[in-house]
């Protein structure tokens, strides 16, 4: 057919990495071709690379719908749940906010 969107719950795991980058490099290049894509994603740090937008739930909601840019740095997330996964992410340490 000619899917005008694609949604993809958890397409990623048990991929390795290159080959899940590649899966994501699809969908990206479905979206840039003009179609619509949606990633349910755990795996935040894979999702950044390809997204344009991000929204954070928490037990079942959104707290916050914002740009992957925001993701930069913790001072541009509005919520603490989303400061907090900035946080828990491997390249900031894990650290703790």
């Amino acid at each position: 057919g000619d899917p005008k969107l694609i949604i993809a719950d958890e397409p990623t795991p048990g991929l390795d990495l290159p080959l899940a980058q590649a899966a994501l490099a699809d969908l990206r290049a479905f979206a840039d071709g003009g179609g619509g894509g949606m990633l349910i994603t755990h795996d935040i740090e894979l999702a950044l690379t390809v997204a344009d937008r991000v929204a954070v739930f928490r037990d079942g909601t959104v707290v916050e719908e914002t740009a992957v840019e925001s993701f930069a740095a913790p001072e541009h997330l509005t919520h603490p749940f989303s400061r907090a996964l900035w946080h828990a992410l491997p390249e900031h340490d894990f650290a703790a906010p």
